[in-house]
């Protein structure tokens, strides 16, 4: 194929991945790394079809949905018109690859061993053990798999999945990111459809315009030649279609590349799932250069007033109670002198009877296991953590039990940034745990007051891409809509229950974010009704007006402008340097949904520039 760009030496990424790490590398800075060459790589390979005025098509699938008889019935019936290539790919074997053979087509099988995709690297090694002079189309058939092929580059122009009736029709539902990628999805075994009747072929495209993608859907049946024709001319207007491209020196790349801007897109997340998954999976490495993601407001942890956690450890110290709170909430560090206790987690050390919690039945046992002593659940979170909270009080509590809460909506923490008018981003992911319990409607504001494109996202790498895909594909378009990448669990209205009791229960409030001040209807507070339960009433204010920064972050640390997606972690003054997890400044450094801790954890020991 090329014998000048030293790719021989393949699989073109093995000096990456077997080179001495560099100070200060990690696996992460290694795997984007990785994915930044598979692009570069697969942008080599596209150069070459279209010098040649090759078509190439990736064909994807999960196992045994009939790719390769697809193939078959295809290279028979064009063969007079078309010269065809192919390359195989499976875990073992090279079954596949004899089976084209045997039709008279060139195939290359590529045996990936425990690898559940290809990538543009190993494609790129099967094209020198090939002919490509002459060849109108190469069909790449993928590795048998629903997840990982459609995230990686090739170097073909077109993706086509395939979709056999004998599987559910709610598979574009369950794995967006594949179907979302298709520029044609094939039914196929639909002779089948005859002795099959839970497989529904409109509920199955209907699925896949749920997700926006407009491609063609063609029923067909290669082992019965069913309808094979709406394919051999889809095949040949795309080929046509390359060729006329070819000639103007254009070329096509596949969806979420093809949505190429000439400029920075920046896309906000206010989650610390989505944070963590994003960073965890290398997904900052694997999109194109031009994409930003942002991680906001999703740390409830982080954004709890720092004065709310002094009053809870003077409780625990002064008051005597039993104090329970989740456990990340134990190291947020408050403003105190010196060698004065300065977290929940040394006032335990201290003496102080404080106990970490999971669930808020947690602390009801607690309370109903030591009715002679006063329980304080210091609960902090957002609306996920709250409703659990508004349920148990709705349930009724032990008279010994009270609340200190601390509990955040997220949606007024966007607006207040949206309303600012230099909100810092251009697309918003909003958060799926949330929209479970609230409805995904809620950010509808996003799109109809600020004109801002937005999707719902679980925290899988494929509801993850499907949203950034969706929201890149609104702004290349201009439309505006709230998409829902996360249909499986997050419906309309929320969850009904959970809503009510918290209605119930509490009333929504102005709150104080720490670092950032009062945000309107923010906040939750127990109805009066709960009086009696509401530690705040109970106990006295320990407010010390002597105690210098009360409220604020401590000094250095810029926590407050990396929940706010202003800048990013290693972009604070301290991190890494006076804050690291081991002994937190800051409480984005604290909780496993700060995303400083989670940048360190996922392997950002370098702070950026200034």
């Amino acid at each position: 194929m090329c014998d000048t760009c030293g790719c021989n030496l393949t699989p073109g990424n093995k000096h990456l991945a077997f080179k001495p790490v560099a100070k200060g590398a990690t696996a992460v800075s290694v795997l984007k790394g990785l994915l930044a060459k598979n692009d570069d790589q697969a942008a080599h390979n596209r150069e070459h079809f279209d010098k040649r005025g090759i078509l190439a098509i990736n064909l994807m699938s999960s196992p045994g949905s009939g790719k390769t008889a697809l193939l078959e019935a295809t290279l028979v019936a064009l063969k007079d018109e078309f010269t065809c290539a192919v390359i195989e790919g499976d875990l073992e074997t090279e079954n596949d690859a004899e089976r084209i053979r045997a039709k008279g087509v060139q195939a290359h099988q590529i045996v990936t061993g425990t690898a559940c995709h290809l990538d543009a690297h190993l494609v790129h090694d099967a094209l020198h053990h090939m002919a490509l002079d002459g060849v109108d189309i190469l069909f790449i058939e993928n590795v048998g798999n629903l997840v990982c092929p459609a995230s990686f580059d090739l170097g073909q122009h077109l993706n086509v999945t395939l979709l056999s009736v004998t599987e559910g029709d709610d598979k574009p539902a369950k794995y967006p990111v594949m179907f979302r990628a298709a520029d044609a999805m094939l039914l196929t075994k639909t002779d089948l459809l005859a002795v099959l009747d839970d497989f529904d072929p409109d509920k199955a495209e209907a699925h896949l315009r749920n997700l926006a993608n407009p491609a063609p859907v063609m029923r067909l049946s290669a082992r019965k030649e069913l309808n094979m024709e709406a394919w051999y001319a889809w095949l040949r207007e795309q080929l046509a279609t390359q060729l006329a491209r070819v000639a103007q020196g254009q070329s096509r790349r596949p969806k979420i590349h093809a949505l190429e801007f000439d400029r920075t897109v920046k896309i906000l997340n206010v989650c610390g799932g989505h944070e963590r998954s994003i960073t965890h999976a290398g997904l900052r490495g694997a999109l194109p250069k031009w994409i930003e993601l942002v991680p906001g407001p999703g740390c409830p942890v982080c954004v709890c007033p720092e004065e709310v956690v002094y009053q809870a450890m003077q409780l625990a110290l002064q008051d005597r109670c039993i104090l329970v709170a989740f456990g990340d909430m134990l190291r947020v560090p408050v403003n105190v002198k010196k060698g004065e206790v300065r977290s929940l987690a040394e006032a335990q050390a201290a003496g102080a009877d404080i106990r970490p919690i999971a669930s808020p039945l947690d602390a009801r046992k607690i309370a109903l296991d030591n009715p002679e002593r006063p329980v304080v659940f210091f609960a902090a979170g957002f609306e996920t953590t709250t409703a659990p909270v508004a349920a148990m009080l709705a349930e009724g509590i032990p008279t010994n039990l009270s609340i200190l809460l601390s509990g955040r909506l997220t949606w007024p923490a966007v607006a207040m940034l949206l309303d600012s008018g230099t909100p810092g981003f251009d697309a918003l992911v909003a958060p799926g745990h949330v929209s479970t319990i609230m409805g995904p409607e809620e950010w509808s504001f996003v799109v109809d007051r600020h004109e801002i494109p937005a999707a719902v996202a679980g925290f899988g790498t494929e509801s993850l891409l499907a949203s950034f895909y969706s929201v890149l594909r609104q702004l290349k378009t201009g439309e505006r809509f709230l998409d829902n990448c996360y249909r499986e669990v997050a419906h309309p209205g929320g969850n009904p229950t959970a809503r009510r009791m918290l209605e119930q229960t509490l009333d929504v409030v102005d709150a104080n974010w720490r670092g950032i001040g009062i945000i309107p209807n923010s906040g939750y507070a127990l109805k009066p009704a709960f009086a009696k339960h509401d530690a705040l009433l109970l106990y006295p204010d320990h407010s010390d007006p002597t105690r210098r920064r009360a409220g604020e972050m401590p000094p250095g640390c810029d926590c407050a402008q990396v929940v706010l997606g202003k800048i990013y972690p290693n972009q604070c003054r301290i991190y890494g340097l006076a804050c690291t997890p081991r002994n937190p400044v800051g409480p984005c450094m604290v909780s496993d949904e700060g995303a400083c801790r989670i940048w360190w954890a996922g392997g950002v020991r370098v702070v950026a520039d200034a």
